[in-house]
């Protein structure tokens, strides 16, 4: 008969084992010659077999090469398999029974959106700066935290905490959750408004997908006109007289009107 099938990966007693994983084990060869096949035994019971009358099998095909990609693995679950090796003339091989763990289900926290109240800010004047976020992973999520930041620098932060208890629920896969901060506006002009996920509990499964930015535009007010002509305290100023200024300029570049007394 074949030689024995060894040398499993993943490693026998393997954990945190990812369901994408690839089985493979060191192939066998046969003392005559004869090219060899393999019999893939997978399932969750400590026995994996053919079952009685093909009911409880956890047989999954056989395979030319030692490899084999299963495509149903579950999280958190542990997994029992075993290699037959043939040679198509009734010679055949057992290996020993493996087993390995899957990893557990990992929360993945994105940002779907952030907004401002209002939505036309004006300098010197307060506001909402506003995040919703949302897990996309497969494991819930119990802590989460984000910070907010303009211009790069962190002006406030929000937390997700299920062991306070004012949140009733874990952050399950696909449900969402806003919060907002107060914040005040300082002089006119663009800022980069940008939301950062700083810490997630359990860890998350993806790391690469946790900040968001816009642009904001802060609307300040024209510069003070000055500069008057008639100059302050002018006498015997003609009836025809002309009243001029300095112009305003406007920090957003918006065009300037004036309102005259």
């Amino acid at each position: 008969p074949p030689t024995k099938p060894s040398n499993p990966q993943p490693a026998v007693g393997a954990s945190d084992v990812k369901l994408s994983t690839n089985l493979s084990w060191r192939g066998s060869t046969d003392p005559n010659g004869d090219p060899v096949k393999y019999k893939v035994y997978l399932g969750t019971d400590p026995t994996p077999d053919d079952g009685i009358a093909g009911f409880g099998s956890e047989y999954r095909g056989t395979v030319d090469s030692p490899r084999f990609t299963p495509t149903d693995l579950k999280y958190d679950t542990k997994y029992y398999w075993k290699i037959v090796a043939i040679d198509g003339k009734g010679g055949e091989t057992e290996s020993s029974i493996w087993s390995f763990t899957t990893e557990k289900a990992k929360p993945d926290i994105i940002i779907t959106d952030i907004s401002i109240e209002p939505s036309n800010p004006q300098s010197g004047k307060s506001g909402k700066l506003i995040a919703t976020i949302k897990n996309i992973g497969h494991g819930s999520a119990e802590v989460i935290k984000w910070d907010y930041k303009i211009n790069g620098s962190t002006v406030g932060s929000s937390t997700y905490d299920y062991s306070s208890g004012l949140i009733n629920n874990r952050l399950k896969t696909n449900e969402t959750y806003t919060a907002k901060i107060d914040y005040n506006y300082g002089v006119g002009g663009n800022y980069t408004y940008d939301v950062h996920i700083t810490s997630c509990s359990p860890a998350e499964s993806n790391f690469s997908n946790n900040d968001r930015s816009m642009t904001i535009t802060v609307n300040g007010p024209p510069t003070k006109p000055s500069n008057p002509q008639p100059a302050v305290g002018a006498s015997d100023v003609k009836l025809s007289t002309n009243l001029s200024w300095r112009g305003s300029t406007d920090p957003n570049g918006d065009p300037v009107k004036y309102k005259v007394y």
